[in-house]
């Protein structure tokens, strides 16, 4: 199997286009503030209750990991 000058010309070109993109592109980071696991999409003050309330896997009595 032969590849032509061609091909090897245009995947390389292609792989320095990618890189080019990558580097310039912005990324950003997840703040601790959103990664909250009680709280809810409300008014500060307005909410009741825990937004993610814990729920076993399975009942007491099924010898459960840990209880």
């Amino acid at each position: 199997m032969v590849i032509s000058k061609k091909t090897i010309v245009k995947s390389l070109a292609l792989v320095a286009i990618i890189c080019i993109v990558m580097s310039t592109a912005e990324a950003t980071n997840i703040g601790n503030g959103a990664m909250g696991t009680d709280r809810k999409g409300c008014a500060p003050g307005a909410c009741e209750g825990q937004a993610n309330p814990y729920t076993p896997g399975c009942e007491n009595g099924e010898k459960c990991r840990g209880g």
